[in-house]
């Protein structure tokens, strides 16, 4: 018998044991659980080449179950680590409207402030050209082209708190 259908003899045998702790695990919350049940037996899978070929029925039961509850308590610390998940598309569309607008209304104002080239220089930038294409285009290269998005960027920030 190969391993594959060791551990398939192994699943079949204690399938009952690993459902009862994933499902005590997911409070109850049925999808959960069988998210759980794969995750603990992709788990076991990794942890099966340690468990003794001859083990008997119950060391094989007590290495399922303290695997298992590792697993489990392993996916319970991850989770936690992660932040919940919020929809942003939601949250801006629910939240004030009127700051949105207000915020694009004080950029077009600060970039109007600005003269004629660096307004042009800007609208390059903001259409996606990289340093070497602007450079090519007004005749400067593109160390050139860095040095003078850092001077305007500068000018806007003297503009910005200046308002």
């Amino acid at each position: 018998m190969n391993d594959a259908e060791r551990y398939t003899a192994l699943l079949l045998r204690h399938r009952n044991t690993i459902w009862r702790l994933c499902y005590n695990y997911a409070r109850h919350e049925h999808g959960h659980v069988e998210d759980l049940v794969q995750e603990v037996c992709i788990a076991l899978w990794e942890r099966f080449g340690r468990l003794r070929p001859n083990a008997g029925v119950a060391a094989e039961r007590l290495w399922v179950v303290f695997n298992t509850r590792d697993t489990l308590r392993l996916l319970q610390r991850q989770r936690q680590r992660r932040p919940p998940h919020e929809p942003i598309a939601d949250t801006l569309a629910d939240t004030m409207p009127d700051d949105r607008d207000n915020l694009h209304q004080l950029a077009a104002d600060i970039i109007d402030s600005l003269n004629d080239y660096d307004r042009h220089f800007m609208q390059m930038i903001l259409d996606g050209y990289d340093a070497s294409e602007i450079g090519r285009s007004l005749g400067i290269t593109p160390n050139a082209v860095y040095q003078h998005t850092y001077r305007i960027i500068q000018k806007l920030k003297i503009i910005n708190h200046g308002k």
